[in-house]
């Protein structure tokens, strides 16, 4: 049922959430409802004392902030208190004092049959607790309640004549005052001389009353003229400091803006160097570039030069060695690798014809005969000492052919084929590396456009490798040659022959 009309105390706090905690901690509170500002904090709260609500304000935000104080803005006085009904004061006081409420009167007696204290809770507002309930008083309560409030209502100038008359009524009364002529007619007037001299005594006596409340009144008069000075004063004196603070953090604000308008300032001044080093430095990585590729283009050039001149020393070779084979009426012979060893490092896969042709030629030098190996599909050739080198018979997979020493010690091998999954020179360069020559210790490594060699020692052996990309890199092509450390001062100058004649065939692309 909606409740016609009620009271409902409202108080106003700065931390509403931890005072709502603290009112249920401190006096036995129970939260009722919560009010919440835009941003989802807690503005507003209620909260229930028993049967009894109370509502909880902010301090700001609200119609009554330029009505009202905290108690701490005006000395820590209350202009009002709320009095709560508890059944035990002494134990709700030690409640409250447990949780830090500020006890200014103990719990005592009223003289009337109840016991109260009070304190003040954590911003200063008064609260009052007792067991006088004014619902569950008994008569001598409401015949005590209604004397005063008819005593309030009349004021002191209708109370004394009242007590006059009934004090003359009791005397009368008292003396058994009978109108008959047996009774002595002066006993009658000394009694109502004693009546009248008890009533201007009482008389004096609310006099003196009156006079000490309306001294009091008037002081408190006086006390709250000084008091509101003081708050005028002090209201005076927080507007003109608030005023300060704002100027002065007008102050600071317009210094820190011009602070970061100087701060841009130099920090356009930075990116304008940093953009016009970046410049030089890209400036200078062009000019490094152009001389990177002027010696590249040298250094091919020189390569060329060099090709031509093995070409030529080749050439010349071929022909003597084909005199002397005229001049020993030896008939060229052929060799059938088709049964060759065959074997490739790491990488791509390669088409391999089946069958390599050599073709026998004498040697340069009576001692030892050299033969020209010819790839299948012209793509290149080269000369070896077949008296040295002879084809391995088992053959290992189809991508190049394998020529072992007649002692076993030294292995050619002939690469040549696809490049099937077109990789690019320097990522096949670092694939072989990687998988076949990770613990070797390179002493000649060049790399050029088209080819490059990989040349050092690799645990007892030595080794010479040189790959070379050709129809755009569509095929790759080589040869290697891996002997001991120890017969170095042999195959060193093997190396050297078989590199100044190997040659690439023009136009084997296809």
């Amino acid at each position: 049922m909606t409740r016609q009309t009620g009271l409902v105390p409202a108080m106003r706090y700065r931390d509403v959430p931890g005072t709502v905690d603290w009112l249920c901690k401190a006096f036995g509170c129970t939260p009722l409802r919560y009010g919440f500002d835009a941003d989802g904090r807690i503005a507003s709260a209620e909260v229930m004392f028993g049967s009894s609500p109370i509502a909880i304000g902010p301090v700001k935000g609200s119609a009554f902030d330029h009505l009202m104080v905290q108690p701490d803005r005006i000395g820590g006085v209350a202009t009002q208190y709320n009095y709560l009904i508890v059944s035990d004061a002494d134990a709700h006081c030690a409640r409250s004092k447990a949780a830090g409420a500020q006890i200014v009167l103990p719990p005592h007696d009223d003289g009337n049959g109840a016991r109260l204290y009070a304190c003040k809770d954590r911003e200063g507002h008064l609260w009052t607790f007792g067991t006088y309930d004014p619902l569950n008083a008994g008569a001598h309560t409401n015949e005590t309640r209604g004397r005063l409030a008819r005593a309030a209502r009349w004021g002191w100038s209708h109370a004394i004549p009242v007590t006059l008359t009934m004090g003359l009524v009791l005397a009368l009364a008292g003396g058994g005052l009978v109108m008959s002529d047996a009774y002595d007619a002066r006993h009658a007037l000394g009694v109502a001389e004693a009546a009248r001299a008890q009533s201007e005594r009482e008389t004096k006596t609310a006099i003196a009353i009156i006079s000490e409340h309306e001294a009091g009144i008037a002081e408190a008069v006086l006390e709250s003229g000084e008091l509101s000075a003081k708050l005028l004063a002090e209201h005076a004196r927080r507007t003109k400091a608030e005023q300060d603070a704002a100027r002065a953090i007008a102050k600071v604000q317009s210094e820190i803006e011009a602070a970061n308008r100087a701060l841009a300032d130099e920090h356009s001044k930075l990116l304008l160097a940093q953009q016009s080093t970046n410049e030089m430095r890209e400036q200078l990585a062009d000019e490094r570039k152009a001389r990177e590729a002027l010696a590249a283009s040298l250094e091919e050039a020189e390569k060329d030069i060099a090709d031509e001149r093995q070409e030529r020393e080749s050439s010349d070779r071929q022909v003597r060695a084909l005199a002397e084979a005229l001049m020993a009426e030896q008939a060229p012979r052929t060799i059938d690798l088709a049964t060759a060893r065959t074997g490739l490092p790491a990488g791509d896969k390669m088409a391999v014809p089946s069958r390599a042709h050599v073709t026998t030629a004498a040697a340069t030098s009576a001692a030892e005969p050299w033969a020209t190996f010819q790839d299948p599909r012209n793509r290149f050739s080269f000369q070896y000492p077949a008296g040295r080198f002879q084809p391995d018979p088992s053959p290992l997979n189809d991508h190049g052919s394998v020529f072992l020493s007649r002692d076993g010690h030294a292995q050619l091998l002939v690469y040549g084929g696809d490049n099937v999954s077109g990789q690019s020179i320097e990522a096949y360069r670092r694939q072989l590396i990687a998988e076949s020559f990770s613990d070797a210790k390179f002493d000649y490594v060049p790399v050029r456009k088209t080819w490059f060699v990989l040349s050092g020692k690799q645990g007892d052996e030595t080794f010479y490798l040189r790959i070379a990309f050709a129809c755009d890199g569509r095929t790759l092509q080589g040869w290697g040659l891996r002997y001991p450390l120890t017969e170095r001062n042999v195959y060193d100058r093997v190396v050297e022959d078989i590199h100044r004649s190997y040659k690439q065939q023009s136009g084997a692309c296809g």
